[in-house]
């Protein structure tokens, strides 16, 4: 491990995270690419300090939406409120937590789901659907008008399950979750808000299983430098690569992700056979 990969790392981290590229998609690239065998050289622990440097980033990038959510859930709970007409704020986050929901079962599959990230064939035909996706998303699928009071349990739950589909590596979660968003009526902003609020919990659980796989590992604690490297970067341009996202979401131009993602996908698809 050196300074300039778990910079390296970082920046892909930061990027892909939060641009619907596929994260894990990139990564597993990289990681063939530069043969970052895990545990070697400590890559278990930098993997679970770049998840925790988007972690980071999304809960300031979202920390206007996360405070009045979690303040006026408590406020609500002590003034005894049920689940009946919760509050906005409080609803949204019930909503948040169910749409989570799915992502249990993947916790049965983990061992598999893990071996796909040495294989680049599959991976690259992820990548490959993750651009359809987007492509389909954003040239067929009408503007939805429905914002977090007419966002429904059932359609949270759809969501949720399109969230499923991308633990497996090469499907981008921002993409998936966006794309069923929309699917569902969703308000073009408000789905990708949701789906940035749906990627907290999802990054902190990917965050505390790389720790406890970190920590099994046998780790070079005198790397452990680098790994804050990784961190700090992967937060940084994880908050940058939000701010491009809101962008990009605003002017449309989310095509052009989904053609970048069927190129590299394609491409990694094809080189995986010949080499």
């Amino acid at each position: 491990m050196t300074f300039w990969l778990a910079l390296l790392l970082g920046v892909v981290q930061g990027i892909t995270e939060f641009i619907p590229v596929s994260s894990s998609g990139h990564l597993a690239i990289f990681e063939q690419l530069f043969g970052l065998k895990q545990p070697a050289e400590g890559y278990v622990l930098l993997t679970a300090m770049l998840h925790l440097g988007t972690l980071i980033a999304v809960l300031i990038a979202l920390r206007r939406d996360l405070a009045p959510m979690l303040r006026t859930t408590i406020e609500h709970i002590q003034a005894g409120g049920g689940a009946k007409n919760p509050p906005p704020a409080a609803r949204t986050l019930g909503l948040v937590l169910l749409a989570t929901v799915p992502l249990i079962i993947a916790l049965f599959f983990y061992g598999s789901v893990a071996k796909l990230y040495k294989n680049l064939t599959f991976v690259g035909i992820a990548m490959l659907g993750t651009g359809v996706i987007l492509y389909v998303s954003e040239t067929f699928l009408k503007s939805g008008k429905t914002k977090s009071g007419g966002l429904t349990p059932k359609n949270a739950l759809l969501i949720g399950i399109g969230q499923l589909i991308a633990v497996l590596p090469g499907v981008s979660r921002l993409a998936i979750t966006t794309s069923f968003s929309r699917a569902v009526g969703l308000e073009r902003n408000f789905a990708l808000r949701f789906s940035l609020l749906l990627s907290i919990p999802a990054i902190l659980g990917g965050t505390v299983i790389s720790l406890i796989n970190a920590v099994r590992a046998k780790i070079d604690w005198t790397a452990f430098p680098l790994y804050i490297v990784g961190l700090i970067v992967s937060a940084l341009i994880g908050l940058v690569a939000i701010r491009v996202l809101w962008r990009i979401m605003r002017s449309r131009k989310l095509v052009t992700v989904a053609y970048y993602c069927a190129a590299v996908g394609g491409l990694t698809f094809i080189l995986s056979l010949i080499f």
